[in-house]
């Protein structure tokens, strides 16, 4: 997610510095220290004393993964260094993050992957990709999705409509999928392991999130629940939304109220404002 800040922060930020005394030590800058930033509609990178680093020139930029940020130049996309420098050059017509050292890029209508230092390793012969998680990625040929390694083996076949990547080693897929992004039906919707063994047999929900911590939020006739790596509904789909576990617990939706709700099903109260934590549920319609 893009972090853009006010640059009004940094005098602020630059008299706490003096009055601690003295100038800061020089440092190597990590990608940790910078923060994406916006200035006249274009997009570069300040450290955090509000420090322009990398120079607002670029028409979108996002966020480091791995050390590199994706950013886009008249109309390309490409990857520069905490330093500014392209690594990557802007000539891709699309790009993802990088992740577990390769990231996905799109020449004309096919994707390839490249590496952190700019080398085309996975030619340009897919028609989708993803990121690779867990040693492999999701790639389309055709119509038809699959999983490759970095060395680009085919390690489970182009059978899928819809597959995602890997979370403690399993992933969601679609033996049928009909639509377009802003519509869409799922079918045949379960989860294989890195072997390709389905594990959770094709089954009656519409929608499933990565697996976190032991549980995979699911939808079924538009109520969301958890299931556990068996497969077993384990927390009823009984409410309106519902993000992934973490620490032990999930954030639910049910009545126009956040919950809690731990691995056991139990509920606690919050005192969240669901338009702030499901803002897409209350975001105005417009016309």
């Amino acid at each position: 997610m893009k972090k853009i800040i006010a640059l009004l922060l940094a005098p602020t930020l630059c008299a706490a510095l003096a009055a601690c005394g003295g100038k800061a030590e020089p440092k190597e800058v990590s990608p940790e220290d910078l923060l994406c930033v916006t200035k006249s509609d274009k997009y570069g990178f300040v450290d955090m004393l509000g420090n322009e680093v990398v120079p607002c020139k670029y028409d979108d930029a996002y966020d480091f993964s791995e050390g590199l940020a994706k950013v886009e130049l008249d109309g390309k996309w490409g990857f520069i260094d905490t330093s500014g420098s392209e690594v990557v050059p802007c000539k891709y017509d699309d790009a993802y993050r990088f992740s577990e050292g390769l990231a996905a890029v799109k020449l004309g209508d096919k994707w390839g992957y490249v590496d952190t230092v700019g080398r085309e390793v996975i030619p340009f012969r897919y028609d989708g990709a993803d990121n690779f998680s867990e040693g492999l990625a999701a790639v389309m040929l055709g119509d038809k999705w699959g999983y490759i390694d970095t060395s680009d083996h085919e390690v489970i076949p182009f059978r899928y409509d819809l597959a995602a990547g890997f979370s403690e080693g399993l992933a969601m897929f679609a033996l049928n999928y009909y639509g377009d992004n802003s519509d869409y039906i799922f079918s045949g919707l379960g989860f294989i392991d890195t072997a390709g063994n389905v594990v959770v047999a094709p089954c009656i929900y519409s929608r499933a999130n990565a697996f976190s911590e032991g549980f995979a939020m699911v939808e079924r006739d538009g109520k969301c629940g958890f299931i556990d790596k068996t497969g077993t509904e384990v927390i009823p789909c009984q409410y309106a939304d519902a993000y992934d576990f973490s620490g032990g617990r999930a954030v639910v939706l049910r009545d126009d109220k956040c919950w809690f709700v731990d691995a056991d099903g139990n509920e606690t109260a919050t005192n969240y404002d669901p338009r702030d934590v499901f803002p897409f549920r209350y975001a105005p319609v417009e016309w």
